[in-house]
């Protein structure tokens, strides 16, 4: 196969891989599901070389770890309002007057359903069965 050939590909798979990204945070898509979505992209380019991969590979990490960086926030709903654990945001449990160990404690009993957030929706990034 051209070179160009295999770099046109590259450049579609890198597409699809952008795209999926930004699908995911409009759709509030799961943990599971981003996978399940890139890994059809590579069936789906299964021909192009080994470095494209790794390359796919480099950018699909690189995109994963800046959406929990700027696109996912930690926390949970207590008693139906979100909190975040990042005490830099203004909806940060202690600085609506919840203690640290009020906080655990009900964590802990399930009655906040601690996960990774969408910023923008608020919905749950779960991974495994919870999705």
């Amino acid at each position: 196969m051209r070179y160009s050939t295999l770099r046109n590909k590259r450049a579609c798979a890198l597409s699809a891989v952008e795209s999926l990204f930004s699908c995911a945070e409009i759709l509030g898509m799961s943990a599971d599901e981003i996978t399940s979505a890139y890994s059809k992209i590579l069936s789906d380019y299964k021909d192009i070389p080994r470095w494209a991969k790794e390359y796919l590979q480099g950018v699909f990490d690189t995109r994963w770890k800046d959406l929990y960086r700027t696109k996912l926030v930690f926390g949970g709903y207590y008693k139906g309002v979100f909190y975040s654990t990042h005490s830099s945001r203004p909806d940060y449990y202690a600085k609506h007057g919840i203690e640290p160990v009020q906080w655990a404690e009900n964590a802990r009993s399930g009655l906040i359903k601690i996960n990774h957030y969408w910023i923008t929706t608020r919905k749950p990034m779960p991974f495994g069965k919870e999705s």
